[in-house]
């Protein structure tokens, strides 16, 4: 497995949250459950998970995350696909409300999972709104 995969969705979907205008700021760390933290004019702050996937499967490993039930909390799915070498391919985006979590995920072997599949061409995909309205 390629070890820029998951630093690169981190880093792609901080840019598009400043090219949003939104003041984010990336946490450290290698066991957290928050990747990026979003100041909110008159909100609370929104917290964001990124999971970032290269699989062909669509598949993204959600492992033992814990899903928050907090409507602040934010997954962004980032899909690179077999492309993730190729600079000029933009990745898919997927922003899902925290509390909307649940009802999409599967197991497959035994190991929790998001399939990109449940989500293309749906209002999750480029959702950027959930996050920043």
């Amino acid at each position: 497995m390629n070890p820029y995969i998951g630093p690169a969705g981190e880093f792609y979907v901080l840019a598009a949250l400043y090219r949003r205008g939104l003041d984010a700021t990336v946490t450290l760390g290698t066991t957290k459950s928050v990747d990026i933290v979003v100041r909110r004019v008159g909100r609370p702050a929104a917290t964001v998970e990124v999971k970032t996937s290269a699989d062909k499967n669509l598949n993204f490993m959600v492992g033992k995350s814990v899903i928050h039930d907090d409507p602040d909390h934010f997954y962004v799915f980032v899909y690179f696909g077999s492309a993730f070498t190729d600079v000029e391919v933009m990745p898919e985006i997927y922003v899902v409300p925290s509390l909307e979590m649940r009802a999409l995920m599967r197991t497959y072997e035994k190991v929790p999972q998001m399939n990109a599949a449940l989500l293309k061409h749906s209002r999750f995909r480029n959702g950027w709104s959930a996050l920043t309205d």
